[in-house]
């Protein structure tokens, strides 16, 4: 199995993103240990960090929200200058607003992910974990990874070895 970390430095108002992407190449054999002992449920869990954290998740919407009132406002006020079509252009710009709304929710309730499963690996190769605030919350998740991997090294290995039958005596 090979492995490469690569540490990025994502700068947003009010907050530091600290991003680790992990590529985990495994070789034909460790792929075939997997598939024939049924190892793609196994799953990565990280305390630290989020995986493949979008950088626009869990920011303040309120600004948002408040943009999207203004131009329901404009547009009223223009469907109201053109035509009496007021109610009509108010519910079409709410719906619109709450479809708006609703997307953003749901970006923000995929993205707090700890956890990937081999499968994932597998299938889509490179992954990224997400840090907050500093450095060292990079390293706690650097060194996270490097745990998880050994684990998953060592359930490779000794799921690759022939099962023996033990008997013993109570």
């Amino acid at each position: 199995m090979q492995v490469r970390l690569d540490v990025s430095h994502v700068k947003q108002p009010r907050r530091n993103l600290y991003y680790t992407k992990c590529t985990i190449a495994f070789t034909n054999e460790e792929k075939a240990i997997i598939r024939e002992r049924a190892l793609f449920d196994h799953a990565l869990s990280f305390e630290k960090g989020y995986v493949n954290f979008p950088p626009t998740a869990g920011l303040n919407r309120g600004a948002t929200f408040l943009a999207y009132c203004a131009v329901l406002f404009i547009a009223a006020l223009a469907s109201f200058a053109i035509s009496q079509a007021l109610p009509l252009a108010l519910f079409l710009a709410s719906g619109l607003m709450y479809i708006l709304y609703k997307s953003a929710d749901h970006e923000d309730a995929t993205a707090y992910k700890q956890s990937i499963k081999i499968a994932d690996i597998v299938r889509n190769g490179p992954f990224t974990l997400c840090a907050f605030d500093n450095p060292l919350e990079s390293k706690l998740v650097e060194y996270e990874i490097r745990n998880q991997l050994g684990s998953i090294k060592t359930l490779i290995t000794f799921s690759g070895q022939p099962i023996e039958s033990t008997a013993f005596e109570v």
